[in-house]
């Protein structure tokens, strides 16, 4: 249970008391998944609670579950985003990529790529009926979970980090 309770405090913004020693759950990684139910589970609320109570507007359900989804994992996985598209608008060299990713301040391609994901991702949601909405954030919460669970043991981390260290506990 404590490995759940570290999984969760470091994916989400729950308030579950006292931080958990983060090792227990470095050593479990193949736990990610449970977290992206925990965090779909709560995004799926808006959409949920719009079919119950008979609300079809669609854009507004959209704009509460991305919205609530980015909050409820503390934007870790916007940051991320963010950090990527900085390094896709650099130019030069792979080293000078990975320190554009790392690199403390934002960048106009992380402001270009994470407006573009969250337009995109606003448009596929609002295209959808509202338990639809609430089913596609909590198949993304799992399954990018799942990845993360993949990749923390299989893939390998490009420099010294979170991932890295989870990479070696896995």
């Amino acid at each position: 249970m404590k490995s759940v309770r570290a999984l969760l405090q470091f994916t989400t913004i729950l308030p579950l008391g006292e931080p958990a020693d983060f090792d227990r759950f470095a050593q479990r990684s193949w736990l990610y998944p449970l977290a992206g139910y925990v965090s779909g589970a709560v995004a799926a609320l808006p959409g949920l609670l719009a079919w119950y109570f008979g609300y079809t507007n669609p854009l507004v359900i959209a704009a509460f579950t991305l919205a609530l989804v980015i909050f409820i994992t503390g934007a870790n996985h916007f940051d991320g985003l963010l950090d990527f598209g900085d390094g896709l608008m650099a130019h030069g060299s792979r080293e000078k990529r990975i320190a554009a990713m790392t690199d403390r301040t934002t960048g106009a391609g992380a402001l270009a790529l994470g407006m573009m994901i969250v337009l995109i991702t606003f448009a596929g949601f609002s295209s959808l009926p509202p338990l639809w909405i609430a089913a596609a954030v909590l198949c993304g919460e799992v399954f990018g979970k799942m990845v993360m669970g993949l990749f923390s043991a299989l893939g390998k981390p490009f420099h010294e980090g979170i991932q890295s260290y989870i990479y070696e506990k896995s």
